[in-house]
């Protein structure tokens, strides 16, 4: 949280200096996308860059300057996923497991996946060993244990998030048909939780305004949002507000074309039985 929250107070200061993010980049001989990182909290702030932003912003207060600077050194530490390593987690998703930690609510819409923090450990697998077939057993389960403990912080300190999923999600068998009816009673089970809510698009819809595209639109305490879209080997994080504003209105077609929440549940027992 201490990062998205160092991003967002710089941020807030920079524009309050009047600078772009290019200018600041320019004027500090810094990289073009430094600066959005830091702000977005994609990267790991060093002490020194946030003293040379707060000099460039003019900042002389030494209580502010001192409280920035402590929110610094509280970001670098590193988050619960990290310890699990670079095998059991790609670079990206380093990333997206940190604003997912510090996300005030999250919108989802997924095409033919479960989203991560909803799924049970053997869908998991089977998920990741298909996704990763050069990858060791012991890899694999570091990579199932991890997805177990982000399902289990979700579950227990999540914000709210609101799913949207297609017909598709439920149909595919995924790891066999007990552990579909297994991952399909977990989500009706989900859907009983105060800050779940899920949603099924049902094939009979036809075509929709986010044709073959999954994403996540995850929004901060700053009032701040970034859509997230994943693919084989990397992931985008956009947050021009042209693009936030595409999704959101994509997201809100969604959730009026889909069944209801009370219709989705029956429809999701319906598939699980006759599994």
């Amino acid at each position: 949280m201490s990062k998205r929250q160092l991003g967002a107070a710089l941020r807030r200061l920079r524009q309050a200096a009047n600078l772009t993010g290019d200018e600041v980049a320019r004027r500090l001989e810094w990289s073009g996308p430094k600066i959005s990182n830091i702000e977005t909290a994609r990267v790991t702030t060093h002490p020194n860059d946030v003293r040379l932003l707060l000099d460039l912003y003019g900042v002389r207060s030494e209580d502010e300057r001192a409280l920035l600077l402590e929110l610094c050194r509280g970001s670098r530490m590193p988050g619960w996923w990290q310890r699990y390593g670079n095998k059991a987690l790609q670079n990206w998703a380093n990333q997206h497991i940190g604003l997912e930690d510090a996300a005030t609510s999250i919108r989802y819409f997924g095409v033919d996946l479960v989203d991560g923090p909803l799924q049970i450990s053997d869908y998991a697998r089977s998920v990741i060993s298909a996704g990763s077939p050069g990858h060791s057993g012991q890899d694999i389960d570091k990579s199932v244990q991890l997805r177990a403990e982000r399902r289990e912080h979700f579950l227990a300190n999540g914000s709210p998030l609101w799913g949207v999923l297609d017909e598709a999600v439920i149909r595919r068998t995924v790891g066999g048909p007990a552990v579909m009816r297994q991952q399909i009673d977990f989500l009706v089970e989900a859907c009983g939780l105060p800050h779940v809510t899920l949603q099924v698009l049902p094939f009979a819809a036809g075509a929709h305004a986010a044709m073959g595209t999954a994403f996540r639109i995850q929004t901060f305490d700053d009032g701040s949002s970034i859509v997230y879209v994943e693919n084989l080997t990397s992931a985008q994080y956009l947050e021009r507000a042209s693009d936030i504003k595409k999704y959101s209105v994509a997201f809100d077609f969604l959730r009026a074309v889909a069944l209801s929440p009370d219709e989705s549940v029956t429809l999701m027992k319906k598939v699980a039985k006759g599994l």
